[in-house]
């Protein structure tokens, strides 16, 4: 086993079996870099003598640029659960500004650390925050070792924060419900979607997404068809004040129980901007 500097990088040589492999660590040729580059020579020789295939040679690729190719992918891969690429994205958009122009390959635990400590000192996140950063930063790179810009995941040599403080939970006092439906009321998409949340145990993407096909005054029921799962798509008993409400709303000729005025044929999408300004 051996190390060499060729083109400004360590690269390392060595025989297995007869047969010699060589490659880029694509470390610069430091010395403050030849034991990580000795460490990179090592793990492919273990993979070798696991049975498993020798690494490609690395491709260098910036921070950036890599998460501009995984982010289409990433968009295809959660298809079906857009919400889960939206976060992925968002959670890396603090790693860009840190990493940038650095390769992908670079980035190891001592960085992701600093990285870490960043997050923390600059925008004084909470844990929970810095724990889904680097959730998506674990997608980001087992995806960038099947692309070869990296040979290994150094999210797990590093302490990931725990959620256990992740959740907060507020009960809501009689005073303030009425509060909140008292201000509600200027907003009629967001009173009746909370009044169906209230009444049917619905969440608020299942509320806005129902048609009126989906309600039946003869059995009494509304049919919750968006669920993301078989056990989620379900038939629900309605209330006096549910029926009142899918009652007030059948006029009209849009298919949808919550038509939108922004995207004619469309139902309206998430009311979180209007709840948030509400409270």
């Amino acid at each position: 086993m051996s190390l060499r500097k060729r083109g400004g990088n360590w690269h390392y040589r060595f025989e297995y079996k007869g047969q010699e492999y060589t490659a880029n660590s694509d470390l610069a040729a430091t010395p403050q870099n030849m034991r990580d580059a000795g460490e990179i020579e090592t793990e492919a020789l273990k993979r070798l003598k696991q049975g498993k295939r020798p690494a490609a040679e690395i491709k260098v690729i910036t921070f950036r640029d890599g998460v501009a190719e995984f982010l289409p992918w990433a968009k295809a891969k959660y298809r079906a659960h857009p919400s889960t690429c939206k976060r992925i994205k968002t959670s890396l958009s603090s790693a860009l500004v840190f990493f940038s122009k650095l390769p992908v390959s670079a980035i190891d635990s001592a960085k992701l650390d600093d990285y870490k400590t960043w997050r923390v000192n600059e925008h004084e996140v909470r844990d929970i925050t810095i724990r889904h950063d680097l959730h998506a930063l674990s997608v980001f790179f087992a995806h960038a070792i099947r692309h070869h810009w990296a040979m290994i995941n150094p999210i797990g040599e590093i302490e990931i924060p725990s959620d256990e403080d992740a959740e907060r939970i507020h009960v809501i006092t009689q005073d303030e419900l009425e509060e909140y439906f008292n201000r509600a009321i200027g907003n009629p998409n967001l009173y009746d979607v909370i009044r169906l949340m209230l009444n049917q145990g619905v969440r608020p993407e299942e509320a806005t997404a129902l048609t009126k096909q989906d309600v039946n005054f003869d059995t009494n029921k509304i049919f919750i068809s968006s669920g993301k799962t078989k056990a989620a798509k379900r038939y629900l008993n309605m209330t006096s004040e549910t029926r009142q409400i899918m009652e007030s709303r059948m006029k009209g000729e849009s298919l949808w129980i919550f038509p939108s005025w922004k995207k004619p044929g469309d139902h309206i999408g998430r009311l979180n901007s209007a709840h948030d300004r509400l409270v």
